[in-house]
């Protein structure tokens, strides 16, 4: 066990028995890295996002129209994080196996269409809008939460 253990990193809240290309209603919390309030600031108890913070929105939006498989709920963008309920739908398999063992068993890679997936696109589509757009400092946490 590291001396470090709970001193630099939080555990994640990931289930480790849980297949999370499954069909199901997921919760997720995507934090700013050091919760430094990027997406904007709360004046008078509303939230007031800065340009980053719209194009959050705007990019947590586009992902139900790039992804058949999934469909989004309520969701918040507050200034140093986003809350979110994403669907991922069932996608056909073959007999037998789920997605993620069908993908893991052939090749130990992320599973095409898996939450972890499509969250990790997502962080890297508004990255990559925070880089052409001088916002250089950007970053989310290497851990997001998944319930």
């Amino acid at each position: 066990m590291s001396k470090f253990k709970n001193t630099f990193r939080i555990e994640s809240a990931r289930l480790k028995e849980w297949d999370y290309s499954n069909p199901w209603w997921y919760y997720i919390t995507i934090n700013t890295k050091n919760h430094f309030n990027y997406f904007g600031k709360i004046e008078n108890g509303k939230m007031m996002p800065n340009k980053l913070g719209i194009i959050v929105e705007h990019e947590w939006l586009k992902t139900k129209t790039l992804r058949a498989n999934i469909d989004l709920d309520y969701f918040v963008v507050m200034p140093n994080h986003l809350h979110g309920i994403i669907i991922l739908d069932a996608v056909e398999t073959r007999r037998g196996e789920s997605l993620q063992q069908q993908f893991t068993s052939r090749f130990g890679k992320p599973v095409k269409n898996s939450l972890s997936v499509i969250i990790n696109q997502f962080k890297g589509s508004v990255k990559r809008w925070a880089n052409r757009n001088d916002y250089h400092n950007f970053a989310c946490s290497h851990d997001s939460t998944t319930e």
